[in-house]
């Protein structure tokens, strides 16, 4: 059996039992991210108060966490949130999600990033990761 979401466009997958769906990695909401988001929203003193932040979600998928960050944020001066993930076409999904959420968050950047390369992102105050490692053999 198989369940299909949509939510604002964006087909989510998830497997029941032990059947399994094939979907790529950057274009569910996996449950690390949702249980990552309640954190942030509910217990998260690092994006609360006026002090402006930058934030990075890595592996960013969807770009869920970070976008409950910036939209933590809010409209505090200086704050900024980068996406960053490897592949192009995840980095693009994230994109439009931010373009969406845009003049009620803090600023949203996305970027194509793979671990390990060279970058010029600067400094974070804050970094995310939910369920940034994947091997399709484990699910």
């Amino acid at each position: 059996r198989r369940r299909l979401w949509r939510t604002r466009g964006i087909r989510q997958h998830k497997r029941e039992e032990h059947n399994t769906v094939s979907c790529a990695a950057g274009e569910a909401f996996w449950p690390a991210s949702r249980l990552l988001m309640d954190y942030l929203v509910r217990d998260c003193e690092l994006l609360r108060g006026d002090a402006p932040r930058r934030v990075v979600e890595l592996g960013c998928g969807l770009g869920l966490a970070g976008l409950v960050a910036a939209t933590m944020l809010g409209t505090t001066k200086g704050s900024e949130c980068v996406l960053t993930d490897g592949d192009a076409g995840v980095v693009a999904r994230a994109r439009a999600s931010a373009n969406n959420a845009r003049g009620h968050t803090a600023p949203v950047s996305c970027v194509e990033h793979r671990w390990g390369e060279p970058h010029d992102l600067g400094r974070f105050d804050v970094v995310l990761a939910a369920e940034v490692l994947y091997d399709p053999n484990l699910h």
